[in-house]
């Protein structure tokens, strides 16, 4: 309407510049009120309908400018107080693609704009998007754009970075279902014949009682010593005695730790019993071969849950050497408080436990890295669906000799 009174020559009067004449000046007050007239003959012509019966009651064409302004004024206030409300929200929807929401974003941050609303900035955008997001399922993605530079954290990037993420979960949860349909329609006579098939085809040695022929988890002399409460220690055995938990001690030990998708995942990749898998869900690192511990202490829990709901037994708690490849060489790294579970098939390296130590984790499409201060303390490479470490297991006799400097992670 602004622009239309400009174009009609009629502003003066509008805005009351084109001050009203007494009416004993005849001559200026019937110019005035032939302004004023059709002034309020073109607002009342073209104003939408809905405000025509605000403006009946309006004796000059100012009255009823003012009116509309009004009106507007705070339809446009609701207006931004309703986007804003929306926008801040906004979260991902179960079935709802990652470019569909952040468009939505964007979409309301621009009618907000448009409202006068000038205070939505990139920065601002950019965490009402990641606060929207299912952070259980996304919990691997922001790790990593939680330790990567500010310069790089831009909206677009942001965007990038979250549909990648969306297709790597999305393969993932292709894979479970695909693993628990198969294992549903098998049944345990066909797991059994698979375990009895996987005995006859390992040639490899024990690392438990360093036999041939088996795996640990298959071992007799260990599952023995397990029943009977006792443990392999840097060659000698430690009594851990039995005591009943109560109801109490049982919630707080399926709580402790939660790991996510690389358990469930895992037998697809595995390909030897030292592979460690990165899980963004682990609580803690977990190793399974006894042998490669140091400071072996009990644990605070005694068992843990995994995300398909199965307790394993945690026996202790303590440190473990290995060799990190970073520029083709490789590295004596110290992982410290690694839980050991036996009865897993592989060893899992915990996120969380690197950025408590300060370290950042940086994922890419086909690889990972951890960092702290700009330098580069281990890899790993995408298999799958998932990232496996470059890491190399040390025994205790081994890790003892070796004298180079040791990275804590």
């Amino acid at each position: 309407h602004v622009l239309a009174v400009r174009e009609k020559d009629i502003k003066d009067v509008v805005d009351e510049n084109d001050v009203k004449p007494k009416e004993t000046e005849i001559a200026a007050y019937r110019t005035w009120r032939k302004k004023d007239s059709d002034a309020r003959y073109y607002i009342a012509s073209t104003i939408d309908k809905r405000f025509t019966k605000h403006i009946l009651h309006c004796k000059t064409s100012m009255e009823m400018w003012e009116k509309i302004c009004n009106i507007f004024e705070r339809k446009s206030a609701a207006q931004v107080t309703m986007l804003q409300k929306k926008l801040h929200n906004l979260k991902l929807g179960s079935n709802e693609k990652v470019s569909d929401y952040v468009a939505q974003a964007r979409n309301l941050a621009a009618q907000l704009e448009s409202a006068g609303d000038k205070g939505v900035s990139d920065d601002m955008l950019q965490t009402i998007i990641i606060e929207g997001l299912p952070s259980v399922k996304y919990s691997g993605f922001l790790f990593g754009w939680n330790s990567k530079p500010k310069t790089d954290k831009t909206l677009l990037n942001l965007e990038t970075e979250l549909m990648a993420a969306e297709e790597l979960i999305s393969t993932q949860d292709e894979e479970i279902t695909a693993m628990t349909a198969s294992a549903t329609h098998k049944g345990k006579a066909q797991k059994k014949l698979i375990e009895k098939d996987n005995k006859k085809r390992f040639e490899g040695q024990c690392f438990y009682c360093k036999k041939v022929g088996h795996r640990k988890f298959e071992c007799t002399k260990f599952k023995n010593e397990k029943v009977k409460g006792e443990t392999k220690k840097s060659g000698t055995y430690s009594k851990n005695t039995k005591t009943k938990r109560t109801d109490k001690e049982e919630d707080e030990t399926e709580d402790a730790v939660f790991l996510a998708r690389a358990h469930a995942t895992e037998a697809s990749i595995v390909e030897d019993e030292q592979m460690w898998l990165a899980d963004s869900g682990a609580s803690y690192h977990i190793a399974h071969d006894i042998s490669i511990f140091e400071n072996m202490k009990k644990a605070e829990m005694s068992h843990i849950k995994l995300g398909d709901k199965s307790r394993v037994p945690v026996i202790g708690k303590g440190d473990v050497r290995i060799k990190a490849l970073v520029n083709d060489k490789w590295k004596t790294c110290r992982l410290t408080n690694v839980l050991c579970m036996p009865d897993l098939r592989t060893n899992l390296f915990s996120f969380s436990q690197c950025t408590d130590h300060g370290y950042k984790i940086e994922s890419g499409k086909s690889d990972m890295k951890v960092t702290k201060n700009g330098k580069v303390y281990a890899t790993a490479k995408r298999r799958k669906s998932l990232y496996v470490m470059e890491f190399k297991n040390m025994i205790v006799a081994e890790a003892n000799a070796a004298e180079q400097k040791i990275n804590k992670l």
